[in-house]
């Protein structure tokens, strides 16, 4: 299914927000707007009803792993059951792509992006 990016840009410290619902396969992909700064972090928030573990990769327009997981295949996130904060830095200015992978059906999954 789809991921609904959205914006909070008013402050020093800028956020995308990309809000997931997963397909019924259990993955969902959505695409910002172009950013441009340094990440510092991202923060992945599963919704009450996920219950497994899942996969989630960003990348940029050259398909890089802003994550860096193994071969571009994304980063686990287990327990599920509460924030996972990643510390990152990486220069980016580009638009970013976020892939959720095996997170069950219709489920909810928010991921919080943080850059300056």
């Amino acid at each position: 299914m789809a991921s609904v990016a959205s914006y909070s840009e008013t402050r020093t410290a800028k956020k995308v927000l990309f809000a997931c619902t997963t397909d019924g396969s259990g993955d969902a992909t959505g695409t910002s707007k172009l950013i441009s700064g340094m990440i510092d972090r991202v923060v992945v928030v599963p919704g009450a009803s996920v219950s497994d573990k899942f996969t989630i990769l960003i990348t940029d327009e050259t398909t890089c792993d802003l994550l860096d997981s193994d071969s571009n295949t994304g980063l686990e996130i287990t327990p599920v059951t509460i924030p996972k904060n990643i510390p990152i830095s990486k220069v980016v200015d580009s638009t970013l792509t976020c892939t959720i992978a095996s997170g069950g059906a219709t489920k909810s999954i928010l991921v919080y992006i943080y850059y300056r």
